[in-house]
């Protein structure tokens, strides 16, 4: 088993040290937990489809800003085991509108 840890803190933040605003695992799953609450009111076509794409996008957004992250599928191959890898398959909300 391999431990993985991420933590992020902006560098202009006064409380920048390696146990400031570390969440508890107990804080982590409620979040996470109430995040689901949230996709499960969907009442239309494909609703698992659905909540999963939502619970994946809301995963992807940086909580702080709204923002989304750009790339979600980079460095994807075509089909598996090919040779052909797109390293930027994606399209940047803001071009889109």
């Amino acid at each position: 088993m391999v431990d993985l840890a991420l933590h992020h803190t902006p560098s202009f933040s006064p409380n920048n040290t390696a146990t400031a605003g570390k969440p508890s695992i107990e804080q982590t799953l409620a979040a996470w937990e109430s995040w689901s609450v949230l996709h499960t009111s969907y009442d239309g076509a494909f609703p698992e489809q659905v909540r999963r794409s939502s619970l994946v996008l809301q995963g992807l957004t940086f909580g702080p800003s709204g923002a989304i992250v750009a790339g979600a599928t980079t460095s994807l191959p075509e089909t598996m085991g090919g040779e052909l890898n797109f390293d930027y398959r994606c399209a940047w909300l803001r071009d889109l509108s």
